[in-house]
Order: C-alpha cells, then sequence, then structure tokens
C-alpha cells in the first residue's frame, strides 16, 4: 500500500506540474495566475484552459503553412508551371477518394505538420501524361544529420512522385512499387524548397519505367533515381478507380 501511494503521489504532482505548464504558456507566462489557477480551477476551467491551448496551436499550425505556402508560391518554377498550358497542376489527394480516413497515412498523416511537411506538395502533370514536377518544402524535423533531410525521407518523396505519371499509364490507374533505385548526389539541406521532375522512361505492358531527379531552388541535381511500377495480371481484383480516374482525365482534357 505503501508503495501505491507513493506512485499515485508522484502522478499527481506529475499532473500538477503538467496542468500549470499549460496554463503558463496560454497565460502568457503569468505565474501569479497559473498558481492562482492552481488553487481555485476545477474540471471546466481544465477544459477551457486545453481548449485554449489547442487553439493556440492550431492558429501556430496554420500560420506556418501559410508562411510556407507563399514561399512556394513564389518561386520561379511554380511561376512557370503555371503559365505553361502543357501542364495541369493535380491536387495532391486526387486520387484518394472523398472522406477517407488518412489516420495511418505515412505522407498524408505521420510526415505532415510544421517543420515537416507543412503543406500538400503541388503537384502538375504534363498533358500527354509522360511528364510530372512537384514542388514542396522539407522542414527540419525530417533530418537524420543535422540540418541534412533524411535519406528514407528523399527515397519516400521519390516513390511517392515517380507513382504518380506510372498509374497514369497503368491498367486502371493502379500499380505498385516493384523497385526504386537512389543515388545520393549532394546533402539536401532542410528547410527549403525542393523539386521532384519525374518523366516516364518506356512502358512494356503493365510495366512502367520512370526516371526522376530532386533539385533545390537553384536548379542544382541533389539526387536522382529510376523506378519501375507494375500493374497485377488480374485486374478485376484491383479497387474501382473510375471515380478519381475521370476526374484527372477531364482536367488533362482526355
Amino acid at each position: 500500500m505503501i508503495g501505491w501511494g507513493i506512485a499515485f503521489s508522484i502522478g499527481a504532482i506529475a499532473a500538477t506540474v503538467s496542468y500549470e505548464k499549460y496554463y503558463l504558456r496560454i497565460s502568457g507566462g503569468d505565474k501569479k495566475n497559473a498558481g492562482e489557477w492552481d488553487k481555485t480551477s476545477h474540471i471546466s476551467g481544465d477544459t477551457d484552459a486545453f481548449k485554449a491551448l489547442k487553439k493556440q496551436e492550431e492558429d501556430e499550425r496554420k500560420a506556418h503553412a501559410d508562411q510556407i505556402s507563399a514561399k512556394i508560391q513564389q518561386t520561379d518554377i511554380i511561376k512557370d508551371l503555371e503559365s505553361n498550358d502543357e501542364f495541369v497542376e493535380l491536387p495532391f489527394l486526387v486520387h484518394i477518394p472523398e472522406g477517407a480516413n488518412l489516420e495511418h497515412s505515412l505522407i498524408n498523416s505521420t510526415l505532415k505538420g510544421p517543420h515537416k511537411l507543412a503543406v500538400a506538395p503541388r503537384v502538375f502533370i504534363k498533358k500527354d501524361r509522360q511528364k510530372m514536377v512537384a514542388v514542396f518544402h522539407l522542414g527540419r524535423s525530417l533530418c537524420g544529420h543535422k540540418r541534412v533531410v533524411h535519406g528514407g525521407m528523399i527515397a519516400t518523396m521519390f516513390d511517392e512522385m515517380t507513382a504518380r505519371p506510372a498509374l497514369l499509364n497503368l491498367p486502371r490507374y493502379t500499380g505498385f512499387t516493384a523497385y526504386l533505385n537512389v543515388n545520393y548526389r549532394l546533402p539536401v539541406l532542410a528547410d527549403q524548397v525542393l523539386t521532384i521532375e519525374c518523366g516516364v522512361d518506356r512502358i512494356d505492358g503493365r510495366k512502367v519505367f520512370v526516371k526522376g531527379v530532386l533539385k533545390d531552388h537553384k536548379g542544382s541535381v541533389l539526387s536522382d533515381c529510376d523506378a519501375l511500377f507494375v500493374s497485377p495480371k488480374d485486374t478485376s481484383m484491383l479497387p474501382d478507380n473510375s471515380v478519381w480516374v475521370k476526374k484527372i482525365e477531364k482536367q488533362l482534357g482526355l
């Protein structure tokens, strides 16, 4: 019983310290008010404090995302793509059904947020479906070495982006990565706008071979890759993508 008593006491102290830290944050660091809060607040007060903290975090997240979006919009590559009639911008999640649960998505949940993928990549597809350009920003929380983006993150972005022109040339717009070879040429520094350019190298039945390059805002090649995507033989087992296929075809003018 003594052991349990000590454990509960420690837990209560930790909870009090945690709550006070939350209140200090939303009260602008007013320790006096934080102390009064500890004496007088009850459940309703705790709820209000957490709601205020949550709102502040959401506001900070939005402000950061807006800043990154503006940074991407100001790049020359975005201006060039927007004025190029051969390319069409598609929503990053165009292939995801509306209302789909993205909670377990690596790109759209785990890696999403401030100082990571703060905003969705801007994706432009050439109308002939042979080339794709993606412009995005990778934050400091995606590093391996200090200030250098983790190599696994680079491979993830290559896999995500090379798939797009590949899938547009596969049966029912569906396939899987058979292999992805990545060459790391130069360190990729975090907190900068990057571009991945992908092009279909050749098509062999159910196979689409794609090559891609990662560049910085100056056009320097930081990494490159080649990938193979394959569509299963039995397409009847594949999901029905007719809804988003029609959406893409309409935007591409097909």
